[in-house]
């Protein structure tokens, strides 16, 4: 809803969708290993919703399901989510 909201058709939603997917899967780490990344990129990871996502399944498959070693992860994409959704909130065209 958020990209939506900012783009003015479905074509340019598709267009800007699919590179913003690519270049955040690659900075947060969903091609590669986040360790093989310049530092400068580790940081930015940060600010990406993968890195984070990607952090959880990490979690999840190495048998570690507590909600103590969840909950950094969820809480950051929980406000990701919320952060996201006013964006495309605000960005509504009622028509």
């Amino acid at each position: 809803m958020c990209a939506y909201g900012l783009t003015k058709s479905a074509q340019q939603l598709g267009l800007i969708g699919s590179f913003v997917a690519v270049v955040t899967s690659m900075i947060g780490g969903a091609y590669w290993p986040i360790d093989v990344e310049p530092v400068w990129m580790r940081h930015v990871a940060w600010f990406v919703p993968q890195k984070w996502a990607i952090d959880a399944f990490g979690i999840v498959s190495a048998g570690s399901v507590h909600f103590p070693t969840l909950a950094l992860p969820l809480g950051v994409l929980g406000v990701f989510s919320i952060v996201f959704f006013g964006v495309g909130v605000a960005q509504l065209r009622y028509s």
